[in-house]
């Protein structure tokens, strides 16, 4: 029996993508393969049923000493690991999905060889996939070229080490979302830590009980210095996806990473300034539901899609997302409305900056005005960010307590933590 473990669906690079899937194991309902978790080796030869392979290719191991439960090991350079015959319908949807982890710079892989009396076409299905010592999920969904068919499970790398924990194969869409992982090229990979702009305000840094542990959606990945910008100003553990234009893009470069610490339900608060998949934002209001926080941003951000517009209060003046900035420099306008809620024991708040006014293309709000949209890195960045940042902390540890007041005798605050400072 097969330790059911949420995890990730990661990584096709360059011109083929898999991707990274919410899911609990194989599925066991309609699975179309012989022996997929590789348990059964009833003629007691060390190699799995239902698979041809052979010793100097690959090994059954158990993943725990005496726990049952093997995995298939790739054994020395061996490239194909082990194949199986499967009949497909052509012109059906099927997910293929596999649990693996490696060594030494192994790279997981799988394509069908396929034709309509013989397999004798290759369709790659994942390929280079990295893997490191922890099992993650892998998998995407295909459109059946031809009804014969043999699959193919590989080593791609010929070194290292691949462990198959299981591979399958079921009729129609997957379950649940998948995340698409990606790597940029090296010349466009960082050149050190991002660079901090003179000036910025750092409206959170230090942040009373650590760092909040958020996960961002934003419309397109480009974007994602606005985040590093929020990071600057307040101290945060992030992660950021790529929605899309439909939602289904679902991309990021730590799509491995994400999926374990959804797993583990690291995460705080959400942050959703995209449009989603609708299996993803299932288990995010799963998430939110029991405990962590959400923010949505509107525009691209649904919130129907997480509750019903009633279900939330609209805010006034006074409350603690909106108090202390002074929004008669700002072109509030281009807020149309905030309100805040419960989805089960997880609170919500909904920033909504309507299209027909600004655009919120990673976080920050612009106006859709040219004269506004040319100067938008510049003129109400720190108290957007001021605005977004309350609303996140607030989604994930309610009210800071903090209170400003002014009198005759000057600036008074109240509430804070000992030991806090204030910059004037």
């Amino acid at each position: 029996m097969k330790r059911l473990t949420p995890a990730l669906v990661a990584a096709m690079l360059l011109w083929l993508t898999g991707a990274s899937a919410f899911a609990a194991g194989y599925p066991q309902e309609g699975q179309l393969l012989v022996n997929p978790g590789f348990e059964l080796d009833e003629d007691g030869d060390g190699m799995p049923d239902g698979w041809s392979t052979a010793p100097d290719r690959s090994l059954l191991r158990e993943t725990v000493f005496m726990g049952g439960n093997n995995e298939l090991v790739s054994v020395g350079e061996s490239y194909v690991l082990a194949t199986q015959d499967i009949t497909l319908e052509p012109g059906e949807t099927y997910t293929i999905s596999f649990q693996a982890r490696g060594s030494g710079g192994g790279l997981a892989g799988v394509l069908i060889v396929h034709g309509e009396d013989r397999p004798v076409r290759e369709m790659p299905l994942m390929w280079n996939v990295a893997v490191d010592e922890d099992f993650a999920e892998f998998g995407r969904s295909f459109v059946a070229p031809n009804p014969v068919a043999r699959l193919y499970i590989y080593n791609v790398a010929r070194s290292g080490e691949v462990a198959y924990d299981w591979v399958s194969l079921t009729r129609g869409e997957p379950a649940r979302a998948y995340l698409n992982s990606f790597n940029f090229g090296e010349r466009d990979e960082p050149d050190g830590k991002p660079v901090v702009r003179e000036g910025i305000t750092r409206w959170g840094t230090p942040l009373a009980g650590g760092p909040l542990r958020a996960l961002f959606s934003i419309y397109v990945y480009r974007t994602v210095r606005e985040v590093v910008e929020l990071a600057q100003r307040m101290e945060l553990d992030y992660d950021v996806i790529e929605g899309g234009y439909r939602g289904d893009s679902l991309s990021s470069p730590d799509g491995r990473r994400i999926m374990r610490r959804m797993d583990e339900g690291a995460y705080e608060v959400y942050v959703i300034a995209s449009r989603l998949d609708a299996r993803l934002e299932e288990e995010i209001r799963a998430k939110v539901e029991a405990g962590a926080g959400l923010v949505v941003i509107s525009g691209f951000g649904r919130l129907g899609n997480y509750c019903e517009l009633d279900e939330l209060e609209p805010v006034a003046p006074d409350h603690y997302l909106m108090r202390d900035l002074p929004w008669e420099y700002m072109p509030a306008h281009i807020l149309n409305e905030v309100r805040v809620g419960q989805i089960g024991a997880g609170r919500v708040v909904w920033l909504n900056f309507p299209t027909d006014v600004s655009r919120v293309w990673g976080l920050m709000p612009v106006e859709n005005d040219h004269a506004a949209w040319m100067s938008r890195e510049m003129r109400w960045w720190e108290y957007w960010f001021g605005f977004i940042g309350r609303a996140i902390y607030y989604a994930a540890r309610g009210e800071s307590g903090i209170e400003l007041s002014r009198d005759e005798d000057g600036l008074h605050v109240t509430g804070a933590p000992p030991g806090a400072t204030v910059d004037v």
